[in-house]
C-alpha cells in the first residue's frame, strides 16, 4: 500500500494545527511519503486511522472513501496491466507473493479455492490488525479483484482474532 495516494490532500492543513498526535504520524500527515518509501505496518494504519478519526467518519463513509483511494494506490502501470487482462483465477494466486513483498510480519495464504470464490487467510503479530483495520482490509483485497475480470466481487471479513482473519472473496 501506498500511504501517499491516501495522504495527500485528504487533511486540510489547519485541521492538523495543534493535534496531539504521535510524531510519526504527524510528519506522515505533512509530509507524505514517495510511493517508493517503505512505512512500517504499525505506522501506516495509525495515520490512516487518525485520518478516519479527523475527518469524522462512519464505517461506511470510511470503507467509501478508502476505495477510491485505494484503487489510485494500485496506478502503476504495470500492476494495472496485470489486472486489467487477469482473471480473478490467474490474479488471485499472485495475491500472496505480491502482500509478502509489500507488507511485512504478515502472511497472506490462500486457505480455500472454489469456482469463483475463496478464502483467505491473514496471520500477523498480536494486536497488529484490529477488527476495523480487518474490515478495511477487505477494500483493499476487493479492489484488485475488481480490476480484474471479476464482476459483482465482493470480500467479506469472516473472522477476526488478535492474531489473524479469515476474509470470503466471492465474484460472477
Amino acid at each position: 500500500m501506498t500511504l501517499r495516494s491516501f495522504v495527500e490532500d485528504s487533511i486540510p492543513r489547519e485541521k492538523l494545527e495543534g493535534l496531539a498526535l504521535p510524531a510519526e504520524v504527524s510528519t506522515l500527515l505533512r509530509e507524505p511519503p514517495l510511493n517508493s518509501a517503505w512505512i512500517p505496518e504499525v505506522s501506516t494504519w495509525a495515520t490512516l486511522l487518525a485520518i478516519r478519526d479527523l475527518l469524522g467518519f462512519d464505517d461506511g463513509a470510511w470503507l467509501a472513501w478508502f476505495e477510491p483511494r485505494n484503487r489510485q494506490a494500485l496506478t502503476n502501470p504495470v500492476l494495472r496491466l496485470v489486472m486489467n487482462f487477469s482473471s480473478p483465477e490467474v490474479l488471485l494466486p499472485l495475491s500472496q507473493a505480491y502482500w509478502a513483498m509489500t507488507h511485512k510480519g504478515s502472511k497472506l495464504t490462500i486457505v480455500e479455492r472454489a469456482s469463483h470464490a475463496l478464502t483467505l487467510a491473514l496471520e500477523y503479530p498480536p494486536g497488529l490488525f484490529d477488527r476495523e483495520v480487518a474490515s478495511t482490509l477487505t477494500v483493499s483485497f476487493s479492489v484488485p479483484l475488481r480490476l480484474s475480470r471479476a464482476r459483482s466481487a465482493t470480500v467479506t471479513l469472516k473472522s477476526w482474532a488478535p492474531t489473524h482473519s479469515m476474509f470470503q472473496a466471492e465474484w460472477e
